[in-house]
């Protein structure tokens, strides 16, 4: 092992008495002072004297970066070279801050932090300065904050986040490592990796509360989806907020896997938004969607058409075939329709053999040429039955919105009655008028 000398300082501008001191003060601070060569990073240019003083431990520094490694924790090795390459190799010019397990010359570990600074001249890099000081006592909490991490159902952490915006997670659970990939020294440096895993959409509600919190200090809260790997994931977040002596804000907090939550959620609200038979919206479904649409109407003059369509003489469809068959008969007309109509237009069941069409900025030639291609097309399908196959044909009403419209039952009841009017006529007919008819 290669002994470490100390950079004599320049005794020209500073007195005996001074320097004294300042050694002095070296030797009584909380942390060990160091500074590397450039070219072979080596630490032979300077090491301050108060190894032993701090770390309570007679330890000989090794003279190399390549050799101290020797000296780090195995769980900690790999990581923390790397994290100190791509620092290294960058221009980036941020203190790289690292915690990590170091062995004695007696094979204890103990935990230290590492704060390390590029010097430059111009731009080029001439040294390495930084600070080791213990952890040891301090870590013990970490370490017994990870047992209780390891069986908790979340990520636990500390989210910093400086008058500038500046975010990093002084603390946060060996757990993040699996959900987002990222190393935990990394995401002390900078949580930029985190946040740009957070869904696109949901990043200016998330830093839009995370700035709310930090204004009021109020209890951070919000649900939000993270992208990894092309999968998403939701979580639930929950940090309380409190000031640091440099200014900036701290929320110490969990965040919570819901995943399975939010598939529960979405499940329930297919079970009371879809009807169960032919996968299509229920009258629940329709009649928030055109409530919606009637808003828009009235405030923006948007246009949106209505079809309502019922099966012509159906019972006695479900009569002759019975109730199986006349299920099949809804479900492949459903599914047609369906194929039909544009992503964003409505299709529901809102009867037993009766259904509705909302077609957002429609007007009524253009719902009126939609309907009659779906009649032609309806009664071109064949259906089997024990009894052979058979057709069966299908009546429209048509209409669309328009200002003197107050709500839904207008339109409802407009629609009912071109469709009544249909039926009367002769059945398997397209009937649209913009008005209720006499």
């Amino acid at each position: 092992m290669t002994k470490n000398t100390k950079e004599a300082p320049d005794n020209k501008n500073i007195g005996y008495d001074n320097l004294e001191a300042l050694q002095a003060l070296i030797y009584a601070a909380p942390v060990t002072l160091y500074k590397l060569n450039r070219y072979d990073l080596s630490v032979e240019p300077y090491i301050s004297d108060n190894l032993t003083n701090n770390f309570g431990v007679d330890f000989s520094l090794p003279a190399t970066v390549s050799e101290w490694l020797d000296y780090i924790h195995p769980d900690d090795r790999q990581m923390i070279s790397d994290d100190f390459e791509a620092w290294f190799s960058s221009s980036d010019t941020h203190v790289l801050r690292q915690k990590y397990r170091l062995q004695d010359k007696h094979g204890t570990y103990f935990w230290v932090q590492d704060l390390a600074r590029k010097v430059f001249e111009g731009n080029k890099v001439t040294a390495i300065v930084g600070s080791l000081s213990n952890l040891s006592d301090t870590h013990i909490d970490y370490e017994q904050i990870e047992k209780i991490s390891a069986v908790s159902p979340g990520i636990i952490f500390q989210l910093k986040q400086t008058d500038n915006e500046y975010v990093s997670f002084p603390y946060i659970s060996q757990k993040a490592v699996d959900t987002f990939g990222f190393s935990q020294s990394s995401l002390a440096q900078d949580a930029a990796p985190v946040i740009r895993g957070i869904h696109k959409e949901d990043l200016p509600r998330v830093m839009l509360s995370l700035r709310e919190s930090k204004r009021d200090m109020s209890t951070w809260q919000i649900d939000f989806r993270i992208m990894r790997n092309n999968e998403e994931r939701w979580v639930s977040v929950r940090g309380v907020p409190e000031p640091t002596h440099d200014g900036a804000v701290l929320w110490s907090g969990v965040a919570i896997d819901i995943t399975q939550q939010k598939e529960t959620e979405r499940k329930l609200r297919e079970l009371t938004l879809i009807d169960s038979l032919t996968g299509l919206a229920n009258r629940r479904h329709f009649m928030a969607e055109i409530e919606r649409l009637i808003k828009d109407g009235q405030r923006h003059h948007y246009p949106f058409a209505l079809l309502m369509y019922d099966l012509d003489r159906f019972k006695r469809v479900n009569d002759t075939y019975g109730h199986d068959v006349g299920d099949e008969v809804l479900i492949q007309v459903s599914q047609l329709v369906s194929k039909r109509v544009r992503a964003n237009d409505v299709v529901a069941r809102i009867g037993g053999e009766e259904f509705v069409v909302l077609l957002p900025h429609t007007h009524l030639s253009a719902a009126t040429e939609l309907a009659e291609n779906l009649r032609k097309r309806i009664g071109a399908l064949e259906f089997n039955s024990d009894q052979g196959t058979f057709n069966v044909t299908v009546t429209f009403g048509v209409t669309c919105f328009t200002d003197s419209d107050q709500n839904a039952d207008d339109l409802l009841k407009r629609v009912d009655r071109l469709l009544y009017k249909g039926k009367e006529s002769g059945r398997n007919k397209v009937v649209a008028a913009a008005t209720t008819p006499r």
